[in-house]
């Protein structure tokens, strides 16, 4: 994306506000807010524009539902015919996902929105094996249950569900993305022979603490 001229974020909320994430372009920015992943949307042709508070593009104003989301901040250009919508959100958080996962609908059913960029991810992400199989209960089961985990994301869950039909694309640097998957993956590896170690000297700091410090200082 060479150019940005006007950026919304996101906030997305569980039972109460998360604490406000705020992102920034060079130039523009604006902040609808789910994402400390970072998702993307961009439209090419929309013009973003405030009047009276209310957001607006093109014709249509921004109406997301409060406890689905909240604007944060908006920027606009000299010439917004380009806007992109960030959104923020806690990795890992189901509430947030399935909140994350109904912001990218409401961009993409109401202003036409068609494309989403993703962190964590490299070129296109590809959920189509998935989003080919019947939408039956069992299938909901089985990615509500991988969505909890954490193992896809809220937009993820969405294309395999065919609630969002928008392109998926990744925005990590290919190589700098597999390095540290390697690296994570040969760490989480090493659990089985390195947690016993790792209780050990916790223990043994535990005794040492108690006899050489205050309560105060121990706690």
């Amino acid at each position: 994306m060479k150019r940005i001229i006007a950026t919304i974020t996101f906030i997305s909320y569980i039972l109460t506000n998360c604490g406000l994430a705020y992102a920034q372009t060079p130039q523009y920015s604006a902040t609808l807010m789910p994402s400390q992943k970072l998702t993307q949307l961009t439209h090419a042709t929309h013009r973003l524009a405030i009047n009276d508070s209310r957001i607006f593009l093109g014709s249509k104003e921004i109406g997301i539902a409060p406890d689905v989301g909240t604007v944060s901040d908006v920027s606009i250009g000299k010439t917004p015919e380009k806007c992109v919508v960030v959104i923020e959100d806690a990795h890992c958080n189901y509430s947030l996902q399935q909140n994350e996962s109904r912001i990218v609908q409401y961009f993409e059913n109401e202003h036409s929105f068609d494309s989403v960029y993703l962190e964590g991810a490299v070129d296109t992400v590809n959920t189509a094996i998935f989003s080919a199989l019947p939408n039956t209960k069992g299938k909901q089961t089985v990615f509500d249950a991988v969505l909890k985990e954490g193992q896809i994301t809220g937009v993820e869950h969405g294309t395999i569900m065919r609630t969002i039909t928008m392109p998926l694309y990744g925005i990590e640097n290919t190589d700098l993305y597999t390095k540290h998957v390697s690296a994570a993956t040969k760490l989480l590896g090493l659990q089985e022979e390195t947690l016993p170690v790792v209780a050990e000297v916790l223990a043994a700091y535990t005794a040492l603490k108690n006899r050489l410090f205050s309560r105060v200082c121990g706690n």
